[in-house]
């Protein structure tokens, strides 16, 4: 940094540790592979279970030691899944052949001890009211950010401005690694013509749908372009005492959280503070947190082999192919496409702990490209 005209150099607020170890992984793995009818029924399974330990976090300090977080082996996490691979040639004749590959993977990953006394540890920053972290019992790189205040059973409450309340501190609040994912190949020749298909099937996996939050608050969505009259949250009512101030619960279950009525919210809000404040990034993260499943098109390719081998005796064969990929995809997703990475597919080399798996914000979405290419076979 600059001072008086000179430069300078400052100290990282991460205090290094000579002390570090390598990550230590041990696994467990069991796998079936069965054909049948000479191969044309064929099942791949494995079950795995892997657990690491001395993970590299980086663990808070006080501020007074002068940084805020210091590396160190702080953790144990375990990793948990099953693979199938079902494949085969269900139609094979003298002219045609039908072949399909069915793909399922299933991950579960658990943050099973952090430091003693630490329940909870950033491992990659991302925005102010939300991150990715290491939390004991929650999969490794969960969502943890703002919370709307609600009721037990799950309704907002709503503060005198007619918006809701956000917590005091922060939560868990999504999970950006899939359920399941799986894929289809499907692949038809007849004589010298194929035809293959792809599809790619992911569900759950949230995402923070940052660059829709962004644009409903700029006005840019198409949700947004309904501005014309008011709206009402709804809710329930929050209390508040004699000078105007929110009460809180001092005990019980709801120690900390903010108290409530019967009385449902009749108070409306502007269209500017409506999608600035609960539908934009001025909400709580939670608000912004999404579903990312999907169905799309992976690639589809045609491709035409002609045969010289019989009146050509240096080209045995040529491939005439045609492929276009990321060609159709459904979801549910508000944004431009949930398979994202806000700092890409390398993470973020300043985190440790790698990716920010799951954060859409103004990335660049996938492309779809068409490909015409020709090979000769000698």
């Amino acid at each position: 940094f600059p001072f008086a005209g000179q430069n300078g150099i400052g100290y990282s607020n991460i205090l290094g540790n000579p002390d570090l170890k390598p990550e230590q992984v041990v696994g467990k793995e069991v796998g079936l592979d069965l054909r049948f009818f000479q191969g044309r029924i064929n099942v791949d399974l494995t079950l795995y279970n892997q657990t690491t330990t001395d993970i590299l976090v980086q663990r808070p300090l006080p501020s007074s030691s002068g940084f805020r977080t210091v590396q160190s082996n702080s953790g144990e996490m375990e990793n948990k899944g099953i693979e199938i691979l079902l494949s085969g040639s269900p139609i094979v004749t003298s002219d045609f052949r039908w072949d399909i590959a069915v793909n399922y993977s299933r991950n579960r990953s658990e943050v099973l001890a952090l430091a003693q006394g630490v329940d909870e540890v950033e491992i990659a920053s991302a925005f102010t009211s939300i991150g990715s972290y290491a939390i004991v019992g929650d999969p490794y790189g969960a969502f943890y950010g703002t919370k709307w205040e609600r009721t037990p059973d799950g309704q907002l409450i709503i503060g005198d401005d007619g918006l809701p309340l956000v917590q005091l501190e922060n939560g868990g609040i999504g999970n950006p690694f899939p359920d399941w994912q799986s894929n289809i190949r499907n692949t038809f020749t007849y004589k010298g013509i194929s035809l293959t298909a792809l599809f790619d099937i992911r569900e759950g996996g949230d995402i923070y749908a940052g660059t829709f939050a962004r644009l409903n608050r700029m006005g840019k969505t198409e949700a947004s372009a309904d501005r014309l009259r008011p709206f009402l949250v709804e809710g329930v009512l929050a209390e508040y005492d004699s000078d105007g101030n929110v009460v809180y619960e001092t005990d019980g279950a709801r120690a900390g959280l903010v108290k409530y009525s019967d009385e449902e919210n009749t108070r409306q809000i502007s269209a500017s503070s409506y999608w600035q404040n609960y539908k934009g990034d001025f909400a709580a993260a939670e608000e912004i947190v999404t579903d990312g499943s999907w169905i799309r098109l992976r690639e589809l390719s045609l491709n035409y082999r002609w045969n010289l081998s019989k009146v050509n005796e240096f080209v045995e064969y040529v491939d005439f192919t045609a492929t276009g990929r990321n060609l159709w995809l459904k979801t549910d997703y508000p944004g431009v496409d949930p398979e994202t990475s806000l700092t890409g597919a390398g993470g973020d080399p300043e985190a440790i702990g790698g990716a920010l798996t799951g954060f859409d914000y103004f990335n660049n979405p996938s492309t779809r490209s068409y490909i015409l290419s020709l090979r000769f076979g000698f």
